[in-house]
């Protein structure tokens, strides 16, 4: 018989990198876990079966949803929740929902309409969910949700229900302090090193006990010199009643800047419904001007249909910074999809409307992409592509074939050798409409 002490569990997490990273934890931590969430809400547990609407390869889906109802001899569900509607099945009994806030976020805007719950209590772990969202889950389920904080290190760490405050209540068994960067430091029976768990969370710790959360600390970047939260730049994109969720991170080549992507609200995407990106990209920087210097501005964005998150509601930074990786920014509201991209040689489709401006004052008769315009977009590209300022230009070739037209489909291919740069512009069957060779003059 193997003792709880000698057991080794290995939970992976990806904390804020996305790259999975081993925690090893004792079947006696998980044990002392259960008792002490038992401690704090045996009488109500035992007054409900369980159902889980989270997987439980997750510490807190695994330790809720299937260990705590094993130990305490709580009936519960065996199928998991895997769609909101589901919860109209919840009809022969009280009920205890093991939820995290990306579900339950999406349960509200499937407005399913109010489900009859007979008694419920809610839990809810892994991430962060907003007073607005805990508002509306107690109108249509009849529970404002109990927050549990924590992570895979540490396990469980203090809770809270917004409706009382957004202040954190440490459990008891918790001992918390603030580290000289401001970020949280726990120590608690479920942390085998003595010396505690220093998190990656900044923290406001109030006289009697009780903490705030202020943001991650690696979401504090420095733009040219300017100290700047991510997070602040997207509540305040969030605040604008045409975005529903965003996602700021820090990118980085020359130098570091941030990128943002937008879901649009209902009323953003009737506002900007044919409206050319470029002047979306402008609307939103404009309206984060009112807020933040022009140096810490995102530089790129993307507007998606959501945010990438996993099962358990955290976003996936990989795949957001892959949204901006390979592509090359819109010019003139002209968007461009990138074909094939090495260090050298960069190759994009892109097709021109009729109503992009650089037709403007060209060709009245029968509109074509002017040479000036075509070479405006090569620099504008190469400078993107090959990390070069290209101020001044010495040409030496040029050949025109065939005009652009207006709507025509196009592929660029623009390759670097040192200081020179030839482009070519041809259809999508070969046809060359015209190619070239000029000199760079300044390297960034």
């Amino acid at each position: 018989k193997v003792s709880t002490d000698e057991t080794r569990i290995f939970m992976y997490t990806s904390g804020s990198t996305g790259k999975p990273k081993a925690v090893l934890q004792r079947m006696k931590e998980f044990e002392n876990d259960n008792k002490f969430i038992m401690s704090m809400w045996s009488s109500e547990f035992w007054k409900r079966k369980i159902c889980s609407c989270v997987n439980q390869h997750h510490i807190y889906g695994l330790l809720f949803s299937v260990m705590l109802p094993f130990a305490a001899g709580i009936p519960f569900r065996r199928s998991r929740i895997i769609f909101p509607a589901e919860f109209r099945d919840l009809t022969d009994d009280s009920y205890t929902i093991i939820a995290v806030p990306a579900f339950l976020k999406r349960t509200i805007e499937e407005d399913c309409g109010k489900f009859d719950l007979k008694n419920p209590m809610i839990f809810t772990s892994g991430g962060v969910l907003t007073p607005e969202i805990a508002e509306k889950t107690d109108k249509i389920m009849g529970f404002w949700p109990i927050e549990v904080y924590g992570s895979t290190e540490t396990s469980g760490i203090a809770y809270r229900q917004s409706k009382n405050g957004l202040e954190w209540t440490p459990f008891a068994n918790a001992e918390i302090s603030r580290n000289a960067d401001g970020c949280l430091v726990i120590k608690s029976p479920y942390i085998s090193d003595p010396a505690g768990f220093e998190t990656a969370d900044l923290v406001e710790i109030h006289e009697d006990g009780r903490f705030l959360l202020k943001g991650r600390s690696d979401s504090i970047v420095k733009i040219e010199e300017k100290r700047i939260s991510v997070t602040e730049v997207e509540n305040r994109l969030n605040q604008s009643p045409y975005v529903k969720d965003s996602c700021v991170i820090a990118m980085s080549d020359r130098r570091q800047y941030l990128v943002a992507a937008v879901v649009l609200s209902p009323a953003g995407a009737e506002k900007f419904a044919g409206t050319e990106k470029y002047l979306m990209n402008q609307f939103f920087r404009n309206y984060l001007a009112g807020f933040f210097e022009a140096v810490v501005l995102p530089r790129k964005w993307r507007f998606v249909d959501a945010i990438p998150q996993n099962a358990m509601g955290k976003r996936k930074k990989d795949d957001i910074r892959a949204l901006f990786e390979n592509t090359v920014e819109s010019i003139h509201g002209i968007d461009f999809k990138v074909k094939e991209l090495d260090a050298d040689k960069v190759s994009v489709e892109f097709a021109v409307s009729k109503e992009c401006d650089f037709f403007d004052g060209h060709f009245p008769v029968q509109k074509f992409l002017p040479a000036v315009a075509q070479f405006h977009i090569v620099v504008k590209i190469a400078e993107q592509i090959f990390k070069v300022s290209i101020p001044n230009v010495e040409t030496k070739r040029i050949k025109f074939s065939s005009p652009i037209l207006p709507d025509v489909g196009v592929v660029l291919t623009i390759k670097r050798d040192g200081d020179k740069i030839s482009f070519d512009y041809k259809d999508a069957d070969g046809k060359e409409f015209s190619k070239g060779t000029f000199f760079a003059k300044e390297e960034l």
